[in-house]
C-alpha cells in the first residue's frame, strides 16, 4: 500500500527455464519492474539474465508500462554510485525497450540500492550523510514514486463476466477454491456463472468471494480473487479454464482451429505453413501448428499480400492455427523449447 495505490506484487522466477511460471505471472500483471544490476557489462547481464526475453514476454502479454530499476548502485565495480554507468544502462535499456515496441513515454528508469535502501522510499539526498553525496547527481524518482506514476489500465466493468483461472485448491469441508483474475465484468456472491469442463458447459453458483483473505459480496474487473464452487473435484478444472456469464459466448467443444492476427517479433527466422509453436494465452499454454497464412497486413489491417509463403520479423499477418492433439505432441517437444516470440 502507498498513499496513492494498493498494489498486487508478483515475483517472477529469476531463472528463464521456468517459462510457464513467468507467463502465468505476466498474464496477471499490468506493469513491470525490471531489475538491472549497475554494471558496465550491461550487454552480458541482459543476455545472462534473459532480460530481453522477459521484456518481450511482457510486451506480448500486453504490458505497456515499465520501470527499469538499476540496483546495486552502492557496489558498482568501477566506481561506487557512478553516474556514467547509470547513464550507459539508461541509454541501452531505452533503446532495447523501444526496439521491442514500448513507448518511451511509458518507461521510467531509476537508480537505487536495495542494500542501503537509498531511493527505495526516501530520496538519496535525504539520507546521504554516510555516503558523502556520492550520488547527488541523481535527481530522479524513488521506486515508490515511480510506482505511483503508473497509470491504472482502463477496466471493463460493463461487459459480461470473464475470469482467467490460474490456481485451484481443494479444501476439506469447504469445497473447491478457484483463484483467478477478472478480465471483464463483475463476480457476485450467490450468482451463477458458466464453466466449461471437458466437452460440457456447467452452471455453478459462486458461494463466496475473497480478495487478500477478506470477504466481499462482489469483485470487479482487474481484481485477483478467489471464490468457492461446489460439485467438482480438483482434477476437473485446469489452471487455463475460463469462467464466464455471457450466454452469447460461443463454446465449441469440437473447435480445433483459430484465426488470429500475429506480429512476428524478435527472430530473424522466417515462419511458414507447418511451423510449430506454443500458444500462450493468459494461463493457457498449448502446442499449435500454422495451417494457413491468409495475408500480410499493416497496422490498420489493410491487406499487403495474399497467401504469402512466409512471415518475416516485423511483419503482421492473419493466420489459421490448429491445436496439436496430445498423441502427436511428443515429436513437437523440441519446437516448444524454442524461443520464438509472436505477439497475437
Amino acid at each position: 500500500e502507498t498513499a496513492k495505490y494498493d498494489f498486487n506484487l508478483i515475483d517472477l522466477p529469476g531463472s528463464f527455464k521456468y517459462k510457464k511460471n513467468i507467463i502465468k505471472g505476466l498474464s496477471l500483471a499490468e506493469a513491470a519492474v525490471v531489475i538491472v544490476e549497475a554494471n558496465n557489462n550491461i550487454n552480458d547481464i541482459i543476455e545472462k539474465k534473459h532480460i530481453k526475453d522477459y521484456l518481450i514476454f511482457a510486451f506480448t502479454m500486453d504490458i505497456r508500462q515499465i520501470i527499469i530499476a538499476v540496483n546495486k548502485m552502492d557496489i558498482t565495480k568501477d566506481s561506487k554510485y557512478s553516474e556514467n554507468i547509470f547513464n550507459n544502462i539508461k541509454k541501452y535499456m531505452i533503446n532495447l525497450c523501444t526496439n521491442i515496441g514500448f513507448n518511451v513515454n511509458n518507461i521510467q528508469i531509476i537508480a537505487y540500492s536495495g542494500y542501503t535502501g537509498h531511493n527505495l522510499i526516501n530520496r538519496y539526498e535525504d539520507e546521504d550523510n554516510f555516503h558523502n553525496n556520492k550520488m547527488n547527481w541523481y535527481k530522479g524518482k524513488t521506486l515508490i514514486e515511480s510506482l505511483e506514476e503508473l497509470k491504472p489500465p482502463k477496466r471493463d466493468f460493463d461487459s459480461p463476466l470473464i475470469i482467467s483461472i490460474f490456481q485451484r485448491e481443494k479444501i476439506t469441508g469447504i469445497g473447491l477454491v478457484l483463484e483467478g483474475k477478472i478480465l471483464s465484468g463483475k463476480l457476485e456472491k450467490n450468482k451463477y456463472f458458466n464453466i466449461p469442463i471437458g466437452n460440457k458447459l456447467y452452471q455453478r453458483e459462486c458461494k463466496s468471494i475473497q480478495i487478500h483473505d477478506n470477504n466481499y459480496n462482489e469483485a470487479l474487473a482487474g481484481d485477483i480473487t478467489s471464490f468457492i464452487i461446489k460439485g467438482f473435484t480438483i482434477d476437473d478444472i485446469y489452471s487455463c479454464n475460463l469462467v464466464f456469464t455471457s450466454n452469447s459466448m460461443k463454446y465449441d467443444k469440437n473447435a480445433e482451429t483459430l484465426r488470429v492476427k500475429i506480429l512476428m517479433m524478435n527472430k530473424n527466422t522466417k515462419i511458414k505453413v507447418g511451423s510449430d509453436f506454443t500458444l500462450f494465452s493468459y494461463t493457457l499454454n498449448i502446442p499449435i501448428k500454422i495451417i494457413k497464412i491468409e495475408c500480410l497486413v499493416d497496422e490498420t489491417n489493410k491487406i499487403l499480400e495474399k497467401e504469402p509463403i512466409e512471415i518475416k520479423k516485423g511483419e503482421r499477418a492473419f493466420i489459421v492455427i490448429q491445436v496439436i492433439k496430445k498423441k502427436n505432441r511428443k515429436r513437437h517437444a523440441k519446437f516448444m523449447q524454442s524461443n520464438y516470440f509472436i505477439n497475437i
